[in-house]
């Protein structure tokens, strides 16, 4: 297998239901029913191209804030080798600029886009960029004396983005996994601080991004700011983190406006054809690809009666078949096999998916929910489970003898992805290797 050029596609549809977790409140969770279709309250641009010098960029002051703050603060949500996917938004329309730049590049050189004034949400591709290639994101508004600054963020800085472009043809891939961690911990944002100085290209959530949002009196930008973006903030500023929605993204205490938070949080991707986008538009499934290798990001709520079971059915069978790709490895919150308090749950993915895997040569399933690291051989093929993103960690229930490793700790997994070896590595929220495993590819 050869890593090449980076591209993601994306299929969504359905709304899930939940499926309660232990520390889950009863009743708090809702029916298929009684959720209503989406609505419209503001327009995502898309802008594929940019200016370039002279531009507003020497009159931007990054001391002084601009009188307009962020909502949702800048982070880059999908990375290639060749274009970065920026989304953020702000308490109020505004004038302003996106500029962006090679790190050893002035600001006065910078190439900017425009802000639509009258907007306060912004989805924006940067294209035409150089592979491997660091890249700092600004956002500049106006501060009403003629300057622009960056938006502030409840009272604090978030700062500029600096992330790096895939390389055209990587030889290696070095991918963060982490699930389970929404709860504002301080292990949790140990555990940010040390993925982010863990030199990944992207990180993969596997799930339950935020748990009790009724905790924020029902203000899910408050529960988001306390939960996901500061416990994830030194990640978020260099790289990309790709999430998976779990059973807590459906809770009734995380809806809003009529769908769960978290596709406000993480939306769709522009530039993809909208019938592959899914009844609904919401980035519920999708692919990440990379050269020959995709990762099949998964919600499987969709299994618990929700629409949309056999559209991402059908999607997922497709997508096994497409023999572009030398290596899938499927992501999705439920394991299927588990030694812990999940095994129950676990059964309908192996009665869909595990044959589906096993004919189609996945080598690595990656898991949340299961609040514990374990490593499962199963067939042939390796079923990692990372829910270990908090101190809520739950025991091992009843082994199955299929299991390799079982620990109940905070921690991180390393993945490295080369053309003949996947490589996986869990990490404690003490540095400690705790596991080590090297995978054969075919």
């Amino acid at each position: 297998m050869i890593l090449g050029m980076a591209a993601l596609a994306c299929s969504q549809q359905g709304t899930g239901v939940e499926d309660p977790d232990r520390e889950q409140t009863a009743g708090d969770s809702l029916l298929p029913s009684e959720i209503s279709a989406p609505t419209q309250t503001a327009t995502r641009t898309v802008t594929a191209s940019a200016t370039a010098t002279p531009n507003p960029g020497s009159y931007f002051d990054e001391d002084h804030n601009s009188r307009v703050g962020y909502l949702l603060p800048l982070t880059v949500q999908f990375c290639s080798n060749d274009d970065l996917i920026i989304y953020f938004e702000l308490e109020q329309p505004s004038a302003g600029f996106i500029f962006y730049r090679q790190e050893s590049t002035p600001l006065s050189d910078a190439f900017y886009l425009t802000l639509n004034p009258e907007e306060t949400i912004h989805l924006l591709t940067l294209d035409g960029l150089q592979p491997d290639t660091v890249y700092q994101i600004d956002v500049g508004l106006t501060t009403g004396d003629g300057r622009y600054g960056p938006p502030a963020w409840r009272g604090e800085p978030w700062g500029a983005v600096s992330v790096k472009t895939l390389a055209e043809n990587p030889e290696q891939l070095r991918i963060g996994i982490i699930g389970d961690s929404g709860f504002g911990e301080e292990v949790t944002y140990k555990l940010g601080r040390m993925m982010a100085s863990s030199d990944l290209d992207f990180v993969i959530h596997t799930g339950d991004v935020v748990y009790k949002m009724e905790e924020q009196s029902g203000d899910p930008f408050l529960a988001y700011w306390l939960k996901y973006y500061l416990p994830f903030k030194p990640v978020l500023q260099h790289m990309v983190l790709y999430p998976v929605p779990g059973n807590h993204e459906y809770n009734l205490a995380a809806m809003w406006e009529e769908l769960p938070f978290y596709y406000h949080v993480f939306p769709s991707h522009p530039g993809i054809d909208p019938l592959e986008q899914g009844i609904d538009g919401q980035r519920r499934w999708y692919a990440i690809e990379i050269g020959e290798i995709q990762f099949l990001m998964i919600d499987s709520e969709a299994i618990y009666g929700a629409p949309g079971r056999a559209e991402m059915q059908a999607w997922l069978e497709e997508r096994l078949r497409d023999d572009r790709f030398d290596v899938t490895i499927p992501v999705f919150h439920i394991p299927p096999f588990t030694s812990g308090i999940y095994t129950e749950e676990g059964i309908p993915f192996q009665q869909l998916w595990h044959q589906l895997f096993v004919e189609a040569g996945v080598p690595l399933v990656l898991s949340g929910h299961d609040h514990n690291y374990q490593r499962l051989l199963v067939d042939g093929i390796t079923y990692l489970i990372s829910g270990g993103g908090s101190t809520v960690l739950y025991a091992m229930d009843e082994p199955l003898p299929q299991s390799q490793f079982f620990q109940r700790i905070s921690h991180y997994v390393v993945l490295e992805v080369e053309s003949d070896t996947l490589e996986l590595r869990a990490v404690s929220y003490e540095g400690e290797q705790l596991d080590q495993a090297v995978i054969q590819l075919p």
